[in-house]
Parts: structure tokens; C-alpha cells; sequence
């Protein structure tokens, strides 16, 4: 006999117990198949990258007003923006294994071009 196991839920901490009382399956004598790593759906990821998006334009002015005020210029209209880059990272890298970091750093990196007046 062969049991899989599948829960899908939005909350992480579930997940670790769920993970941890696995052991009792394995006592009561079922097979257990440990070679499918978890894996991360995100489901709200829209609403997420229009919040980063907004935060990265806000920097971004931030230092421009910054650097046009060194030199004496005015900022401007933006020119052109671009999003570059997009990647998770584990929250402590230390770990090594993203089965003991289930969070994790989402982090987006754009690049602004603003006229100066």
C-alpha cells in the first residue's frame, strides 16, 4: 500500500506541524515517500508586485530628487522604467535547505530613467 499526501494551505505554520507529526503515519506502519520537496503557489502575487513596485518608484525618486538636488537640476517627468529582476530568496540563507526556511524575501529590482530640467 502506497499513501500520498496532499494539503494545500495558506498557512505556513499548519504545514510545519503537519510536517513534524508525519512520523506518526510512518509508525503506523505506512510507507512514506519523502522525495517531493514542498513547493510555494503564490496566489496573490499581482497585489503583491504592485506594493513593491509602488515602494521601488518611491525610492527611486527619492534618490533622484537626491542626485538632481547635488547638481543644482530639477527633476522631471519619468523617462522610461523598467522592471529587471525578480527572484525569492530564502530568509536566512543560512539554511541552505528551503524545507527548514518555508518564508521567504521577494525582491524585485527596477530601473527608473527620469528627465532633469
Amino acid at each position: 500500500m502506497y499513501v500520498a499526501l496532499i494539503a494545500n494551505t495558506i498557512d505556513i505554520e499548519k504545514m510545519k506541524t503537519l510536517e513534524k507529526n508525519i512520523i506518526e503515519f510512518y509508525n503506523q506502519g505506512l510507507p512514506i515517500s519523502s522525495n517531493i520537496d514542498l513547493r510555494y503557489y503564490l496566489n496573490r502575487i499581482n497585489y503583491t508586485n504592485f506594493q513593491i513596485l509602488a515602494g521601488s518608484i518611491r525610492n527611486a525618486e527619492l534618490s533622484a530628487l537626491e542626485f538632481a538636488r547635488h547638481f543644482g537640476s530639477k527633476l522631471d517627468k519619468i523617462k522610461n522604467a523598467n522592471q529587471e529582476y525578480f527572484k525569492f530568496f530564502l530568509v536566512d540563507i543560512i539554511f541552505g535547505n528551503p524545507k527548514l526556511c518555508p518564508k521567504k524575501i521577494l525582491r524585485i529590482a527596477s530601473t527608473i530613467y527620469y528627465y532633469l530640467d
